[in-house]
């Protein structure tokens, strides 16, 4: 990524992995700033957020169509 972008959360969360590079995450509490080797959880109750800088992030979801029944069954066990 380079420069901002912004973004809308539609998951139950989000699990960030800066990759390379340094970013910025805005959101309604606050700004926030992560390197390479970085890791956070944004979570649905953040709706909006924004991302600013340099780098490589991996962001990761699940959403509910993801697995079928029978997996979702094994993972509620």
């Amino acid at each position: 990524m380079r420069g901002a972008s912004q973004f809308n959360q539609h998951h139950q969360y989000e699990l960030f992995n800066v990759i390379s590079g340094q970013i910025t995450l805005q959101d309604s509490e606050g700004t926030y700033q992560f390197e390479k080797g970085d890791n956070f959880i944004m979570f649905k109750d953040t709706q909006q957020y924004t991302l600013d800088g340099s780098g490589e992030v991996v962001v990761s979801f699940v959403t509910p169509n993801s697995y079928q029944s029978q997996e979702l069954a094994y993972l509620d066990n």
